[in-house]
């Protein structure tokens, strides 16, 4: 019997588990996890789901609330070499019917893949998927203000002529990581920013939606770390040192959100997807996860709780008086 594919929810919450961290895992919450409703599970290199993946499945999806959908990760930054081949694409469609999973994403980090080799496997993997399952990926900001692009991360080239197919249902921006050095033009006043600034949100959407030659089948989630050190690097929005500065930062978090959904500043919020975070397990133990100098974690589960929930309840319902003003 033919499945029926889960549909992509309307600005989706996106979290990541990285399931080899042990540790950050066993602190992950319930209430953590009813604060998403798209829970992706990393990684897989084979296709298979390894013990560690399946502990933390076995973990998480009885706590999650009804419709929450779940992705099986392939890659992750630890992968190189991945071999892309029939073999693995049968392995995570068996992976997929096996766990009740609804979908893959293709989380490839490594910058060595040929562009048309990855290009050919995810068509063979779409084709496998049926109809039937989901299929993201998450690339890297890159480009510049005028001519965004989405790349494989470290140094990789641009999956554009893979995205400007029909082929993902949502692509999962990495708004995070990439450098200061790209930037895009915010929509409320025409300034440049990057990824160490919050605005970067709507400005990186705006941009990628008006100019990224993103097929308009593809829903667009912007990826941001959960704290400092999520992503311990110069380009990362809550780089900040103070509990103010992390509550102005949320503010603006929160600001971008709504300007996007509201069609602020004649922003199109068609293709929007929704916000993606790394990780659940650096929001549940930031302890583990040691910031650039002199920056500040926000306390545990702290992105859940004003990000993520935020979204969840006070955005829906946002979006939902101007759709009855409208």
């Amino acid at each position: 019997m033919k499945r029926t594919k889960s549909r992509w929810p309307n600005n989706a919450v996106v979290g990541y588990i990285d399931a080899s961290a042990l540790g950050a895992v066993a602190a992950i919450t319930q209430q953590q996890v009813q604060s998403y409703d798209v829970i992706i599970f990393g990684f897989t290199a084979d296709g298979h789901v390894d013990n560690e993946v399946l502990n933390a499945m076995k973990k998480i999806k009885p706590w999650q609330t009804q419709g929450t959908l779940n992705l099986l990760s392939l890659g992750g930054a630890a992968a190189q070499g991945l071999k892309l081949d029939e073999i693995l694409v049968n392995n995570l469609l068996a992976s997929l019917q096996e766990f009740g999973l609804d979908g893959i994403d293709l989380d490839i980090e490594d910058p060595q893949i040929p562009i048309n080799t990855l290009q050919e496997f995810t068509h063979n993997l779409k084709e496998a998927l049926g109809g039937e399952y989901l299929l993201t990926t998450a690339p890297i900001l890159a480009g510049t203000p005028d001519a965004p692009t989405l790349n494989i991360p470290n140094g990789g080239p641009s999956m554009a002529a893979i995205y400007a197919t029909a082929v993902f249902d949502a692509i999962l921006v990495q708004a995070y990581n990439s450098g200061l050095n790209f930037t895009y033009r915010d929509p409320k006043d025409n300034t440049l920013v990057n990824e160490a600034n919050p605005d970067i949100i709507r400005a990186a959407y705006n941009s990628l939606q008006l100019q990224g030659n993103i097929s308009s089948a593809s829903q667009i989630v912007i990826g941001i770390a959960a704290n400092a050190g999520g992503a311990p690097t110069a380009s990362n929005l809550w780089n900040v040192d103070s509990d103010s500065a992390i509550a102005e930062v949320t503010n603006s978090v929160k600001q971008n959100l709504e300007d996007i959904t509201l069609g602020n500043y004649r922003i199109n919020p068609v293709q929007f997807g929704g916000l993606m975070t790394w990780s659940l397990n650096t929001d549940a133990m930031p302890s583990a996860y040691t910031p650039s100098a002199g920056y500040k974690n926000a306390p545990p589960g702290y992105f859940a709780q004003n990000v993520a929930r935020w979204m969840l309840n006070d955005l829906s319902t946002v979006q939902v008086k101007a759709e009855s003003l409208a």
